[in-house]
């Protein structure tokens, strides 16, 4: 189980501790400790284990949290439990996970909750001292108001360090994971301001970003030279051979790369890289062909679908899960025969490559989750009809307008919403 699970790391991963997280802290405060123990133990360990193997940023930042916040919670409950070595042991290893997963909204808590230990052993100058450490780094109104309240209480200290059995109960009468400030909402909160940063690998973006801009002066003059319809033409490989192809040329390779370097900097160092930069290059193509000639070829649509394919069987064999991709398939096949009803039913209004291409959006965004394939096709949905209504306020009547720029952007709005 350890070894599938270190080969299926993923955002999804990360998600599923944080998921047990939050249900041991909302029953801390009600049920038998033990068993939370044990499986804040359990949690601890596995989040370890994956440590253990060699990921990319993304995936180490998240389980450095996972860890750090079962650490924190494994510090409370050996107050609890009357064990102060094992409190202040944890709560130690909680604060540097937390400083190496440059998550200064679970570092906060964690010095608050380091504030509490103290205050429980009646520590004066060590539960001030921790809280005001934690105030530094409180990102919410919520957490400064804990840290400031375990500041006050930690100047109230008096009298001799408690007994095993006083210490034990300190930590649960001052409701220390429910009613003292920390619920996962309050992590995602804090995480919220630098959420997407903290799953991007930032060398891997600028790779795939400058390798993409170079590749999309190429693509860029392909799509500049396929005629509105017939055969596709052979690439003219002259792209700057005036100075109005070569501002497009320009333009056409800044967008690729910059489309290329999100696409990397959210993926990483993953299988599916490959298959979205070659997506992402032909996608900045193929949305210049449909500007220019409302047509969207289905040989370049052909060879996005065929990379997604490939990327999605190389990855479901190495994790051992055809999950992912068995809803990729569902998703691309209910939008393409959605999508064709309409067209059959409205004729003039979608073409046949629309289709076809609304089908790779729900397929490439499918691996993903349901969500990330609705949240995509809705995005691009609606952007082309704020774009048509634009029109039709400003010029009093609704041109043709290419939908293929309209669903590649919501394909890549898709894509950030996977990464969120």
């Amino acid at each position: 189980m350890a070894q599938w699970e270190s080969r299926c790391l993923s955002p999804q991963t990360v998600e599923e501790f944080a998921e047990d997280l939050s249900r041991l802290s909302a029953e801390y405060v009600h049920e038998p400790l033990d068993g939370i123990f044990d499986e804040l133990v359990s949690v601890r360990d596995r989040a370890y284990g994956l440590l253990g193997q060699q990921r990319r940023t993304a995936d180490t930042r998240g389980l450095l949290f996972v860890a750090g916040l079962a650490c924190g919670m494994l510090a409370h409950a050996s107050v609890d439990l009357g064990d102060r070595r094992s409190a202040a042991h944890q709560a130690r290893v909680a604060s540097r996970m937390a400083t190496e997963s440059g998550h200064n909204g679970l570092l906060a808590w964690i010095y608050g909750t380091q504030s509490l230990i103290a205050y429980c052993l009646r520590l004066s100058d060590k539960a001030v001292e921790h809280a005001e450490h934690g105030e530094s780094y409180a990102t919410s109104t919520a957490s400064r108001v804990r840290l400031a309240a375990l500041k006050a209480r930690g100047l109230t200290i008096t009298g001799p360090p408690p007994s095993s059995t006083e210490l034990g109960t300190c930590s649960r009468q001052e409701g220390c994971l429910s009613s003292g400030g920390w619920r996962w909402a309050e992590a995602g909160r804090a995480l919220a301001p630098a959420g997407i940063l903290d799953r991007m690998d930032l060398g891997v973006g600028l790779m795939a970003g400058i390798v993409g801009a170079g590749t999309g002066v190429f693509a860029t003059d392909y799509a500049l030279s396929v005629p509105p319809r017939g055969r596709l033409a052979c690439p003219t490989l002259r792209p700057f051979a005036d100075r109005q192809r070569t501002r497009a040329t320009l333009a056409g390779a800044v967008v690729t790369g910059v489309v290329c370097m999100v696409l990397g900097a959210i993926l990483g160092a993953s299988r599916l890289v490959p298959a979205y930069w070659l997506c992402g290059v032909l996608g900045v193509a193929l949305a210049t062909v449909d500007v220019r000639t409302r047509r969207l070829p289905h040989a370049m649509t052909g060879v996005m679908y065929a990379s997604c394919a490939v990327a999605f069987g190389l990855s479901a064999a190495g994790s051992g899960d055809a999950s992912p991709l068995v809803r990729a398939v569902l998703a691309a096949a209910l939008a393409f025969t959605g999508f064709l009803v309409l067209a059959l039913a409205f004729p003039g209004q979608l073409g046949l490559g629309d289709v076809v291409l609304v089908g790779w959006v729900a397929f490439s965004l499918g691996w993903f989750g349901w969500r990330v394939a609705m949240v995509g096709l809705l995005a691009g949905l609606i952007l082309q009809a704020l774009v048509g209504i634009l029109f039709l306020v400003r010029a009093g009547r609704r041109p043709a307008l290419p939908m293929g720029p309209a669903l590649l952007i919501g394909w890549l709005v898709g894509i950030l919403v996977a990464a969120w």
